[in-house]
């Protein structure tokens, strides 16, 4: 099923309450908002998971073609969920045609996820709210703060009135403006974009962060326009469950799992305001590699073609000794990253990481590998030692795990040019 739609802030003027570094970027959330209603379609009630690849700029003179598309059911019920843009009236092969952009991907299910029972949310009656223990927070500050790092929220996008901290847990009330027309949303995004500010409260530095992963969103009510949140930490890199209910306490939405990314500044383009499309840094293009050769390899050293050039001599290294050598003759292989640094010899020009599937529901497997890449790249790009190197991070399929660990090597790729490459099998540009 191909759902389609047209984006511009002529016919959606709100969303030029949301920018970054003076672009209009497309919230999160409104991705979150299109994936349940193309779930609503095909009576998939419960968005399993959603990854954000790349952000949505648009500018005042872009009008963007839409299309979210959801494939067919599998063994389980489960259907793959992507949304897709271009420039409105761009046709794929023309002579200054960039196609279409792959921005969000995941799946929908029609499995029911049971309402939070009161016990469970902690927010469903007046008497018990704020909850008990919970330290009122001073927000006042919190939209200058974030000005102050890029973000632009119009009155729209400041919705979040009071907060409460306990521990790992966040409360926060979110409204919109009266004047506000929640009545065409399943949940208007700004006020769920509200909602996440609230995970502001859990930062311990001044890093700036945006919407990258959800997991396990359901949702209950529609036309909410004023929410009782409950936000719990899932432990570092994890992101954060989300709850959140109407002021009588009954359930309006249940997130499992809410990963945010880093971002900078610099990856939103220059000053002129130019829309996702018609910036070179959002084109994903793809190049074919061939096996590489163990011709000319030293001892302790593999040669082969550098990903994404046609030929050379590279010396290589493969991080986890457990894993199977993709072809690298002669490449050595380290337990860890912390071993490669700690070792004497000279520091090979690419170092190899495949990240391996753990055992176990999606979800958590995603939560999982996420994390360990996370982490692998933070010591990666804080290394001296690997200034001059190269990481090249192999995914071997297109599953869940698959496409987080790729979103998030996409990101760190657009923060730290020339060094880092993403492998793929069998990858094609991606189009609608």
């Amino acid at each position: 099923m191909t759902l389609t739609g047209r984006l511009s802030l002529t016919t959606h003027p709100w969303l030029a309450e949301h920018t970054m570094s003076g672009h209009v970027i497309v919230p999160g959330a409104a991705f979150v908002e299109l994936a349940i209603r193309a779930g609503d379609e095909v009576a998939c009630s419960r968005l399993d998971e959603l990854v954000l690849e790349a952000p949505l700029l648009l500018a005042a003179r872009d009008s963007l073609d839409l299309q979210v598309t959801v494939g067919g059911p599998d063994a389980t019920g489960r259907r793959t969920v992507a949304v897709h843009a271009r420039a409105h009236g761009e046709r794929s092969g023309g002579p200054t045609s960039r196609g279409w952009t792959r921005h969000a991907s995941g799946y929908l299910s029609s499995v029911v996820a049971p309402e939070p029972a009161p016990a469970d949310t902690a927010v469903a009656a007046k008497d018990i709210w704020p909850p008990t223990g919970a330290e009122t927070v001073d927000i006042g500050g919190l939209y200058d703060q974030l000005t102050e790092q890029g973000f632009g929220y119009g009155a729209l996008f400041r919705g979040l009135r009071r907060a409460w901290k306990r521990g790992d847990e966040v409360f926060a009330e979110v409204a919109l403006p009266e004047d506000a027309d929640a009545s065409g949303f399943g949940m208007h995004p700004a006020l769920l974009d509200a909602a996440l500010h609230g995970g502001e409260l859990f930062a311990e530095n001044d890093e700036v962060t945006m919407p990258f992963a959800w997991h396990g969103v359901t949702l209950h009510a529609t036309g909410a326009t004023v929410l009782r949140v409950r936000l719990t930490r899932a432990g570092e890199g994890a992101g954060y469950a989300i709850t959140a209910t109407d002021p009588g306490g009954g359930p309006v939405l249940t997130v499992d799992s809410f990963v945010p990314r880093a971002v900078s500044a610099d990856e939103f383009g220059g000053e002129n305001g130019s829309g996702l499309v018609h910036d070179d840094l959002f084109t994903l293009d793809w190049t074919a590699m061939g096996s590489p050769s163990g011709a000319g390899a030293g001892a302790g050293a593999g040669a082969g073609a550098e990903p994404g050039k046609g030929g050379g001599t590279t010396v290589w290294a493969v991080l986890g000794a457990a894993r199977p050598s993709p072809s690298l003759p002669g490449a050595v292989s380290y337990e860890a990253l912390a071993a490669l640094l700690a070792s004497t010899g000279p520091m090979p020009d690419a170092v190899l990481h495949v990240p391996q599937v753990p055992a176990g529901e999606p979800p958590a497997a995603v939560r999982e590998t996420v994390a360990d890449t996370l982490a692998l790249l933070n010591d990666w790009l804080a290394a001296e030692r690997c200034a001059a190197a190269r990481l090249v991070v192999a995914t071997t399929g297109f599953g869940p795990v698959d496409g987080a660990v790729a979103g998030l090597v996409r990101a760190a790729q657009a923060e730290n040019p020339d060094r880092i490459t993403l492998v793929r099998p069998g990858a094609g540009r991606d189009k609608a």
